[in-house]
């Protein structure tokens, strides 16, 4: 049974899902690591792993993680209306 767990979740991972995987280990590690020493303990580790799979994400879909330029457009359209 775990076997054949394991052989999906490494399928899984093949079809180009490498950096949401890394991403969501990570984030799933550093929000342990938070829950251990921190407060706000279930707040904190939900966005710590989400801000994990988020740049998994954007790995996988070959995305820039910090995008200055759209940043500066929101600030633009935001404030010089």
């Amino acid at each position: 049974m775990w076997d054949q767990l394991l052989r999906q979740f490494v399928d899984w991972i093949g079809e180009g899902r490498v950096g949401r995987v890394i991403g969501l280990i990570a984030g799933v590690g550093l929000g342990f690591i938070y829950l251990i020493w921190g407060f706000w303990n279930m707040l904190a580790f939900a966005l710590i792993v989400m801000a994990g799979f988020t740049l998994g994400l954007k790995s996988d879909n070959r995305e820039k993680w910090f995008n200055i330029e759209s940043i500066s457009r929101w600030f633009q359209d935001r404030w010089y209306r």
